[in-house]
């Protein structure tokens, strides 16, 4: 009611002045609330001020392009900080910036992050004279700054109805008869339907460890390719195989790069000429994530198997700098 009220006489400026001056009391004296937006003192959860300067750094150093939508949970490791109260200081990663925002920019760069800004304002230009649809709208809107809900199919159809109705109403667009919806929409129907079963499939034969299967389904993902690899015995040749498909399908993954040196550091027993290879795919692993202490305790055993026992130790004490608790 007292938004209502508010909204008759000031219109959007008083309403937007008393959500911000509402929060800005409830963080200040309501510690519950400001440890959840915050994530200050939650010793199992991500710190969001950390995320987000992780989030600015990445944009930083991919202005223009980013890295690619869907890619942020690749790169993040790079861009990793430390969490003091986990066993594993470096341990937790994440495909989310928690502020939608901040991830569009590290993903799109400036120029699609512009873009995106420019399209929410054209969004709210439309819903502006429909209170009953601007407001839902808006707090979808207010909870992208903390999280990442506009990942979810619901809320991005829910929003496009909102822009459809507010079009609607202001008799800018006229609805399309039944017969065209089902010309145009039958075989894009079809075709997602069988997307989507194939990878429904895949991704329950993978549960069911039954990789090969998930594989021939899916043979663009790379998750499958690895886990097939890591269910061969370490002499089995086709384990190579399927780590290099894997790295191939997706150049950023440490773990790909890691196992693959790992695969290399014993066969090196057996044929000394691997050890190179070996040692080129860990630093590879470290250059796609310069957090992950068990790479370096890997170099660290290699190079003191080799008898290279200074970069052994810088290896080893490198590790231990990183995960003092492992």
């Amino acid at each position: 009611l007292i938004l209502y009220l508010l909204w008759k006489r000031f219109k959007l400026r008083g309403i937007l002045a008393s959500i911000l001056i509402l929060f800005s009391f409830i963080i200040a004296f309501n510690s519950t609330v400001s440890e959840k937006y915050i994530k200050i003192n939650d010793p199992l959860a991500y710190y969001r001020h950390q995320l987000w300067f992780s989030a600015v750094r990445i944009t930083v150093n991919n202005p223009v392009y980013g890295v690619g939508l869907g890619n942020y949970g690749k790169i993040f490791p790079k861009y990793n900080f430390p969490v003091e109260n986990e066993h594993t200081r470096y341990g937790k990663y994440t495909n989310f910036a928690h502020n939608e925002f901040l991830q569009i920019a590290a993903e799109m760069g400036i120029p699609g992050f512009l873009l995106v800004l420019w399209l929410t304002f054209v969004f709210f230009k439309e819903l502006y004279k429909y209170d009953y649809l601007l407001f839902p709208a808006l707090i979808l809107a207010f909870q992208a700054l903390f999280d990442m809900n506009l990942h979810l199919p619901a809320n991005i159809l829910l929003l496009i109805l909102f822009y459809s109705l507010a079009k609607n109403k202001s008799g800018k667009i006229r609805f399309l008869t039944v017969e065209k919806i089902k010309i145009y929409s039958t075989p894009i129907l079809v075709l997602i339907s069988v997307i989507y079963v194939t990878l429904f499939l895949s991704d329950l034969y993978a549960v069911n460890r039954n990789y090969l299967a998930a594989v021939r389904l899916s043979p663009l993902n790379p998750e499958n390719y690895y886990k097939l690899s890591i269910s061969k015995n370490i002499d089995d040749p086709e384990k190579e195989l399927l780590l290099k498909s894997a790295q191939f399908l997706d150049k950023e993954n440490y773990s790909y790069s890691s196992e693959l040196g790992y695969l290399y550091w014993h066969q090196a027993f057996k044929n000394r000429n691997l050890v190179k290879k070996a040692i080129e795919e860990f630093n590879l692993s470290l250059r796609q994530n310069p957090f992950n202490a068990q790479t370096y305790f890997y170099l660290g055993k290699l190079f003191y198997d080799i008898k290279e026992y200074s970069r052994a130790k810088e290896y080893i004490s490198k590790g231990n700098s990183l995960e003092p608790n492992l």
